[in-house]
């Protein structure tokens, strides 16, 4: 059986989109803004702005666990592990560095293919085995926090002139129409409301497939390199 981490970086949203397919059964996980981490379930309580690193780290490991006994519904939480942190990782590194940290816990089967980690599983035991292995990954190698946390003003205007400027001319250079762009407060606002922010490449994706939207992504990057800076 075949299980798929799909992640799509959508740092226009501020989160990313994750669908996984765990023992033929399909999850989407929702995301807030921003991202909780490479594979997320929105983050609860009190605003992401006010919350500490050590807490948005804590809700990024016990989300990631629930996804874990999900794909494995043997586990319990008395198997959970306690895994000491490698390092935090960029939203760039997700999932070549999960699938690297699961090669060598034995997994060489796992792959990263068009911004998605994909593996198979032949029974309930190796599920369950891959399951815990790329929790642990997950744990060693947790999403920086910073790129959990909603974006300023400051980072929105730097969002909105890389969509307005370099992205779109790039998608139109690319052969695809892109509407008129709304104005920066009304991006804001969208944006806020987490109802659906303009994008150039949104826009072209409705008539492309997975791969093509990743050439697309590939050759117009969609976040200005200074972002989180």
């Amino acid at each position: 059986m075949q299980m798929m981490t799909h992640n799509r970086n959508h740092t226009r949203y501020g989160c990313l989109l994750i669908a996984t397919a765990a023992l033929g059964s399909v999850v989407l996980a929702g995301c807030s803004s921003p991202a909780p981490d490479p594979d997320p379930t929105p983050i609860s309580g009190a605003s992401q702005a006010e919350q500490s690193d050590a807490e948005i780290l804590k809700q990024q490991l016990d989300a990631a666990w629930e996804r874990a006994k999900q794909r494995a519904p043997n586990l319990t939480d008395e198997d959970r592990p306690e895994v000491q942190q490698v390092r935090s990782i960029t939203l760039d590194e997700h999932p070549q560095v999960i699938v690297d940290c699961l090669h060598k816990a034995g997994f060489p089967e796992v792959t990263a293919e068009e911004g998605a980690v994909t593996y198979s599983v032949a029974d309930e035991a190796q599920g369950a085995a891959l399951a815990l292995a790329h929790y642990t990954c997950v744990a060693e190698y947790p999403l920086d926090p910073k790129f959990e946390r909603p974006l300023t003003d400051e980072q929105l205007r730097k969002l909105y002139d890389h969509y307005t400027g370099p992205l779109r001319e790039c998608v139109e250079t690319e052969g695809h129409e892109v509407s008129e762009p709304p104005t920066f407060e009304k991006f804001v606002e969208d944006h806020r409301s987490e109802t659906g922010t303009w994008d150039p490449i949104s826009e072209a994706s409705a008539n492309l497939n997975g791969s093509q939207v990743q050439a697309l992504m590939d050759k117009c990057p969609d976040t200005p390199p200074d972002l989180y800076d």
